[in-house]
């Protein structure tokens, strides 16, 4: 007897998906948990403090966002190995479940130290 339908359905997509999909995404967003962590909330005394860091991986090259941070907190090559890790788990991710992208190119924004926090600004990335 098929009782699936008397599951909530986040919970019955969770137990009645592949194995691979559920273990790879929730790979993934432990990854990012990580980076969000590292980063923390990027501390800043002035924009030379801050960087911009790509995360995730479209489906055509490229990141698919970019997220602010502070050399006065965060070690730089803690941060790539992390993105790394995330960049490489979201491919798997998307090659696993057939996932493509719109292949549109994210620019890198601007970063800026506004209120003592790093932050990102539309405009062209000018570091």
């Amino acid at each position: 007897m098929n009782t699936a339908h008397l599951l909530p359905p986040l919970l019955a997509a969770t137990l009645l998906a592949p194995a691979h999909a559920v273990d790879t995404a929730r790979s993934a967003a432990d990854a990012m948990k990580a980076i969000e962590t590292a980063i923390g909330e990027a501390p800043c005394e002035g924009d030379a403090d801050c960087r911009v860091l790509s995360v995730g991986a479209k489906a055509c090259g490229g990141p698919e966002a970019y997220l602010p941070w502070s050399v006065r907190y965060t070690q730089g090559a803690t941060l790539e190995r992390l993105a790394d890790e995330h960049r490489a788990l979201r491919s798997r991710q998307d090659r696993r479940d057939g996932r493509v992208s719109n292949c549109a190119v994210v620019p890198a924004p601007a970063v800026q130290c506004v209120a003592r926090r790093c932050q990102t600004r539309p405009g062209p990335i000018t570091r």
